[in-house]
């Protein structure tokens, strides 16, 4: 047969069709059309059921995150996921999909939504047949996977869904709703495994992972950046995560709410749910650290997680529910305390934008006295507060959770020295302060200066005003080292001016002010483990302080009421040493210019002092623990005593001193260039060291020194 003429474009065009087809009935041109229609509706069943692609209002082939216009979920440094299904502009480096050893995916014969979700499931999207967005996050999962996941589901109450979290050696998984979101194994997907959710619908808009095992924080980090504020988080982790991730990637596991992930140690395993911007400790999180390099045990976490936006209210726990639960809170659990009525918002003050570390071990009472005092500070901001423990202990976490402020969970410390115990404690009290005061710095990267508070401390109610008037001096007077609110010597009978401070050359803690200059100073310094160093000791030397001083109150800023601790640890040394310490009460009281603190102005005012006081006895034999050593009946006048030294750090006899007027006497405190401060019934009195530069300047010719103790 001859071929078909091809005609010209102008022309019209016609058909080649064989003899026989050409002579056919309109009956073969249907049965053309209706095969043509059964190809067209099966291609399309094909697609709908291997891809399962759910259209929107967007248009075809858009990721179904939650219909919201411009939605930013899957952005990473700028760049969009490609695995997620979102378009990426073609300028753009497409980000690799990431490693999951799963299972093939077989074609399902059912759906599976349908076929997991327990009988009377409820919660979580209203759409019926929904699979929260993870037949595209998740759409390699095999039905294995999810009968995995099936075994783990229980029925939540509606407005919630069910999260089943597990993390370890050799596996980690997620399972939302029933339906697996992530099952990992593999080096390929060693690390951290995170998933996001929106908040209200429960649909999973997120699944990445981040080899912090071999690879640094970095991506994590952005990744946990960029995520909208109120979006539910979950990491798990295979293998190791820890190596990798450092303080950057811990600051952003706080940012979701983790209260326990400084404990997440090398070989160790971490569970979280969190929430992005939540501002108190998330419930759902577990911790497996490691010890002695051994892999942590399997965690998990398996909770209904409340949706529609009521993730953050339930992480608090009531007052009724701590009640109900743990024992000993009378005084909370009878009525309320005034840290749970809100604090008067007080006058505007500097300090109330300091970061408050308060340093807890598992003292929960102790806690919640301190806490209550803290929080009932006129314009406190509790956002500002953050419960530094040493361990990952569940009842003072539960307490925070009451009064609604930040609990951040350290690995508790264990000490390797073979000394003694008291060394030994001595290790794990500096391992426990050198991470808080990193991290409460790191939390705060904007703050200058910090507070920190023990659990054992109930500060006064001026004590924010007390650092807001003094913090100008740190800026002012590069001498200053810190600023304390305690004064070793204040007991009631030896202190009496609220608006009297000292400098001394003693570092007070117990409750103080610390800059971030300073931090970044002694931070590379800090006393290692596991040698017995007393941190505070440490800090005490030449070496640390540098000529510099403290500035300490007459009348304390805090009071020590703990019995019970690693230093403390008996009732007759407690109420040798600290129960009559003087206290103040009054939220009005008026603090001395801090200009008269500058070191100048304050050696020209004991100068002053020295000039106008009158000796005490020198006499062979005189005592000042005879009780008429100081004069009685008179007030208001300035005394000297005279004290012999060897040399300028010689204060043998002025220990002695000390214990005659039944102050600290377990070695000198609260001296500046050999110049003791204190009040005796009434009057006021300078203890002077015989090699101190103010004796030499004006000690009088006549005067012989008190010698005590002998040489």
């Amino acid at each position: 047969m001859p071929a078909p003429r091809r005609h010209g474009g102008h022309h019209h065009h016609r058909s080649f069709t064989s003899p026989a087809a050409a002579s056919g009935s309109d009956g073969s041109h249907t049965v053309l059309l209706g095969l043509f229609v059964l190809t067209m509706v099966f291609v399309n069943v094909y697609f709908f059921v291997v891809f399962r692609t759910p259209v929107n209002a967007g248009g075809a082939g858009q990721l179904p995150i939650d219909g919201e216009p411009g939605h930013r979920d899957a952005l990473h440094n700028g760049r969009v996921d490609r695995h997620l299904g979102v378009n990426e502009p073609s300028h753009k480096k497409p980000v690799i999909p990431p490693r999951n050893n799963f299972t093939p995916e077989q074609p399902p014969a059912e759906n599976p939504v349908q076929r997991i979700k327990p009988e009377g499931f409820v919660g979580g999207p209203a759409v019926p047949g929904d699979d929260y967005g993870l037949s595209v996050l998740a759409g390699r999962m095999t039905s294995a996977d999810h009968d995995f996941c099936s075994q783990r589901t229980h029925v939540c109450p509606r407005g919630q869904v069910h999260i089943a979290a597990g993390s370890g050696k050799d596996l980690a998984y997620v399972c939302v709703g029933g339906r697996a979101a992530i099952k990992a194994t593999g080096e390929a997907n060693r690390g951290l495994n995170v998933l996001t959710m929106n908040e209200d619908s429960g649909r999973v808009t997120a699944i990445r992972h981040f080899d912090t095992y071999s690879e640094p924080e970095t991506d994590f980090v952005d990744f946990i950046d960029s995520v909208n504020l109120g979006r539910l988080v979950v990491i798990v982790t295979l293998d190791d995560g820890a190596y990798q991730f450092k303080s950057e990637g811990r600051r952003a596991a706080h940012a979701i709410g983790s209260s326990q992930v400084d404990s997440f140690n090398f070989r160790g395993t971490w569970v979280v749910i969190g929430q992005k911007g939540l501002s108190v400790a998330t419930k759902y999180e577990a911790v497996s650290p490691s010890e002695n390099y051994k892999w942590g045990a399997d965690t998990t976490v398996n909770e209904c997680v409340p949706l529609n936006g009521n993730f953050a209210a339930h992480q608090t726990v009531t007052k009724e529910q701590f009640c109900a639960t743990y024992e000993g809170y009378s005084d909370l659990c009878s009525h309320d305390l005034p840290a749970l009525v809100p604090a008067p918002p007080g006058e505007p003050q500097a300090a109330v934008s300091f970061p408050i570390a308060l340093v807890a071990g598992n003292r929960p009472q102790y806690l919640l006295r301190s806490l209550a005092s803290v929080l009932a500070l006129p314009g406190v901001n509790p956002d500002m507060i953050t419960v530094f423990m040493d361990g990952v202990n569940p009842e003072p976490m539960a307490l925070c959770n009451v009064f609604g402020v930040r609990a951040v969970a350290h690995m508790k410390t264990k000490s390797t020295s073979t000394m003694a115990k008291t060394f030994q404690n001595a290790d794990m009290i500096a391992a426990h302060y050198f991470m808080t005061l990193r991290r409460v710095f790191e939390l705060f990267p904007r703050s200058k200066y910090a507070l920190i508070v023990e659990e054992d401390l109930e500060v006064s109610p001026d004590f924010l005003s007390y650092f807001s008037h003094t913090m100008p001096l740190m800026e002012m007077d590069p001498t200053v080292l810190c600023v304390s609110a305690w004064n070793d010597n204040g007991y009631k009978h030896v202190s009496q001016d609220p608006s009297m401070l000292y400098r001394t050359d003693f570092f007070p803690g117990l409750g103080w002010m610390l800059s971030r200059a300073l931090w970044n100073e002694i931070m590379p310094k800090w006393p290692p483990c596991c040698y017995g160093w007393s941190w505070d000791l440490w800090l005490r030397e030449d070496s640390q302080r540098k000529g510099r001083q403290c500035i300490m109150p007459d009348v304390s800023r805090t009071f020590h009421f703990g019995r019970r601790g690693l230093n403390v640890d008996n009732d007759h040394f407690y109420n040798a040493y600290f129960a009559n310490h003087n206290f103040n009460t009054d939220p009005n009281a008026v603090l001395q210019p801090i200009t008269e603190l500058l070191p100048s102005n304050y050696d020209a005012e004991i100068a002053r002092l020295l000039q106008k006081a009158t000796p005490l006895s020198h006499e062979p034999g005189a005592t000042p623990c005879k009780d008429n050593y100081v004069p009685s009946g008179v007030s208001g006048n300035v005394y000297t005593i005279w004290y012999k030294q060897k040399d300028s750090k010689d204060d043998k006899n002025l220990a002695a001193i000390c214990s005659c007027f039944k102050m600290w006497d377990l070695g000198v405190r609260g001296t500046y260039k050999g110049v003791l401060r204190f009040f005796s019934k009434g009057n006021h009195i300078l203890a002077v060291g015989s090699q101190s530069e103010f004796a030499r300047l004006h000690m009088p010719s006549a005067i012989q020194p008190l010698a005590l103790r002998p040489d």
